[in-house]
């Protein structure tokens, strides 16, 4: 099973104020609508929500009829032609983690982290830059390329400003905010080496909402929540047995 559509995403800024956008893709499967097509008579269905600013995949999918029994089940990245064609691997190979196999009907749903190494093919991160940043952007962009490149994909879709963050790309975290106006901006810091920095995504957009919200404009809200959240992963503590959050608090503990 195949789902061959384009994905877009990135932090996606209209205006003055930061858009969340849960776009929702639809796919039938069945043999005819296999590339190339076949005469299964197995039939399904597949609903794939994304959600930009969460960098989540909610994938749920169902079906049945297949004369032989289920192998693998993954996404692929765009075809160069809309609705025809093959392309490479760009989820998790061989299959998604907890979908069934072995079986000739049966359910599946699951949400990815699209921030995590392990929601993608190794082959589709080298291919699109050798980072998890740029994968994302190039599975929801649904092309590889620079972040430039990736940005200018984005931009065509309506909004005023995208960022395309460098946090997981070698040497130091420089995260690029692009204008529809043509305004290129560039925002590098320090690496840590602090590993506990769960929820860095989140805290980056949300500082930018925050800063926002007390009226900056895009660059200089971008500005101040970059050292914002440099700050917070330094900060990092560990909870639990796994990688720990960014300490929203960095900034007042001297004074707690």
């Amino acid at each position: 099973m195949k789902l061959q559509n384009v994905f877009l995403s990135a932090i996606l800024l209209t205006g003055s104020s930061l858009s969340a956008s849960v776009i929702t893709y639809e796919a039938t499967l069945n043999g005819p609508s296999e590339s190339p097509a076949n005469d299964s008579p197995a039939t399904g269905f597949a609903l794939v929500t994304v959600n930009d600013l969460a960098n989540t995949m909610h994938v749920q999918v169902t079906f049945s009829g297949l004369l032989g029994t289920t192998t693998a089940s993954h996404i692929h990245t765009r075809t160069p032609a809309p609705g025809t064609g093959t392309a490479g691997v760009a989820t998790t190979t061989p299959t998604f983690a907890g979908f069934p196999l072995g079986v000739t009907s049966g359910s599946f749903d699951n949400t990815l982290d699209l921030t995590l190494a392990s929601s993608y093919n190794p082959a589709f991160v080298t291919a699109t830059g050798g980072t998890i940043a740029g994968a994302e952007a190039a599975l929801l962009a649904g092309r590889d390329g620079t972040p430039a490149e990736l940005a200018e994909i984005l931009l065509s879709y309506g909004p005023a400003w995208v960022l395309v963050k460098g946090g997981h790309a070698e040497g130091a975290p420089t995260d690029r905010l692009f204008g529809a106006d043509g305004t290129v901006r560039e925002f590098t810091a320090d690496r840590s080496d602090n590993r506990h920095s769960h929820g860095t995504g989140c805290t980056l957009a949300s500082a930018i909402a925050s800063r926002l919200g007390l009226g900056d404009d895009v660059p200089s809200a971008v500005m101040a929540a970059k050292e914002y959240i440099t700050g917070a992963v330094a900060a990092g503590f560990p909870l639990g047995a796994g990688i720990g959050p960014t300490d929203h608090l960095w900034r007042l503990r001297p004074h707690l």
